[in-house]
């Protein structure tokens, strides 16, 4: 059995900067004492320090080159109440925005309804009344033909026989002769009743 450090153990361990040591076997880490250890970290603290001063005097030679940490957000609130007003300050913020997007689409509605009236206004206005003046006359006695005409179709009033056995009510008499028997009552005209006599007369 070979001691630790012998040449089983090294070609069985590993060890690194900080004294631990890996059995390849097992792949387990253990603490050993190591007798090369301190000589290693000084040698790395020298390391550190040798690159520290030619650091520092390519920063004399050259103090552009630092290389400053990026600044942090100025919007970064630290305290819970500073965080909180400003959720709600970004909260207001869409709400108010949402607000006037909602008027300014309700501008381009009312906007676009007062050009249609405008249109609309416009078309009737051009509809200029027809002067009868500046017609010619065969136009003229047209016009007046059709008025007669309409005039008397309005004054014809339109007789329809009623049912013979149609009832006057009491008191009720003829709207011609005054007579109270035999009368029938006027389909376009309700409540006016003739006898039979001046209906038969007036329907020939």
């Amino acid at each position: 059995m070979s001691s630790f450090g012998g040449a089983d153990a090294a070609n069985k361990t590993k060890k690194d900067a900080n004294g631990w040591v890996r059995d390849k076997d097992t792949n387990l880490l253990s603490k050993k004492y190591d007798p090369h250890a301190e000589t290693r970290r000084n040698a790395y603290e020298q390391e550190q320090a040798h690159r520290h001063k030619v650091r520092m005097a390519e920063l004399k030679k050259n103090p552009s080159s630092v290389v400053t940490k990026k600044p942090m957000k100025t919007n970064i609130a630290s305290t819970f109440e500073d965080r909180r007003a400003a959720v709600l300050a970004k909260k207001e913020k869409a709400r108010q925005e949402k607000i006037n997007k909602a008027k300014a689409n309700n501008d381009k509605v009312a906007a676009r309804k007062a050009r249609m009236e405008k249109i609309q206004r416009e078309k009737q206005n051009t509809k200029a009344p027809v002067d009868i003046s500046e017609l010619p006359p065969n136009t003229v006695l047209e016009l007046d033909s059709a008025l007669n005409d309409l005039s008397m179709k309005e004054n014809t009033r339109v007789k329809t026989r009623v049912d013979p056995r149609t009832k006057a009510r009491a008191g009720s008499e003829c709207a011609t002769c005054q007579a109270t028997s035999n009368l029938e009552e006027d389909v376009d005209n309700k409540g006016i009743f003739y006898c039979k006599s001046c209906w038969d007369e007036w329907d020939v």
